[in-house]
């Protein structure tokens, strides 16, 4: 029953909002910002007053909350997740071919 409002400065945005509709996130607002982004307080401080205004969750994904300081992480969430190789072998045959 949430509404999120999600951000994030990744390569790939797109993405992680694929994966946000795939796990039922009703998402209300967006902020896409560069990969790599360094956010300024002023950054934090207008989503979080937009989410408050509208009553939203915040989210975004773990590289992005990793980067916040520690105040500004107040009220945010992020979405955590692992990486499975399925066929580690062939993986480790792709590397082993290009290096």
């Amino acid at each position: 029953n949430k509404k999120y409002l999600y951000f994030c400065g990744i390569g790939n945005p797109e993405e992680f909002e694929n994966t946000l509709k795939k796990y039922k996130f009703t998402i209300s607002r967006k902020f896409i910002f560069p990969d790599h982004y360094n956010y300024k307080n002023e950054d934090l401080d207008k989503i979080k007053k937009i989410a408050f205004k509208n009553k939203l969750e915040i989210i975004t994904t773990e590289k992005d909350f990793k980067r916040l300081s520690k105040n500004n992480k107040k009220n945010i969430k992020y979405l955590k997740e692992k990486l499975k190789i399925q066929n580690f072998k062939k993986f480790s045959n792709f590397l082993k071919e290009r290096l």
